[in-house]
């Protein structure tokens, strides 16, 4: 496979991002509304290597939909440790 073709590569995955403010502290989850593909997973893994207040995480899609609350609410915690929560399921963080 070609890197324009991984580049072209679209995923059935949720992108979120958990992004603490510099100001207030607060923490804020998010989906990413923009369409996913290989170019644009390497722009947010650059993007949290220079904004130490972002961390993005792909979740599938169906165990996202079942346990969105869940997953939001673990994500908002002060500490988010990698461990804990790719134990929850198809969770996992982009490396910097």
């Amino acid at each position: 496979m070609t890197d324009e073709e991984k580049a072209r590569f679209e995923t059935n995955a949720v992108f979120l991002c958990r992004e603490i403010s510099k100001e207030t502290g607060q923490i804020a989850v998010y989906e990413l509304d923009v369409p996913i593909d290989g170019h644009m997973i390497f722009c947010l893994r650059i993007r949290q290597q220079f904004n130490p207040e972002l961390r993005y995480f792909v979740v599938g899609e169906k165990f996202y939909t079942a346990h969105k609350q869940e997953i939001i609410a673990s994500l908002k915690k002060r500490r988010v440790l990698k461990d804990k929560i790719e134990i929850m399921g198809p969770i996992v963080e982009l490396r910097r």
